[in-house]
């Protein structure tokens, strides 16, 4: 992450204890959580404008529905135009 953003001129500040970026867009700071899909319980009292998961293959069935329905109730940030979630892997 951290060197996909100094590639592309992108200006973070990471806080190591968290697992958290913070990066300037327009005129709001956004803050992505970088956490492990087994951790998923982690997430609850989060409020989402978006979420994305990277190998979901890689992690047991009834893990992944779990923290599917998880991220699913945290998509709550009204300030967003488009709420979204996605799988990758």
């Amino acid at each position: 992450m951290m060197e996909f953003m100094d590639e592309h001129g992108i200006e973070y500040v990471y806080k190591t204890s968290y697992k958290e970026f913070y990066i300037q867009t327009g005129t709001k700071v956004s803050k992505i959580h970088v956490l492990s899909g087994e951790n998923y319980t982690r997430l609850v009292g989060l409020n989402l404008a978006w979420w994305g998961v990277d190998e979901v293959d890689t992690i047991k069935k009834d893990v992944a529905t779990d923290m599917f329905t998880v991220l699913i109730s945290r998509i709550r940030d009204k300030a967003a135009k488009h709420i979204q979630g996605y799988f990758t892997s």
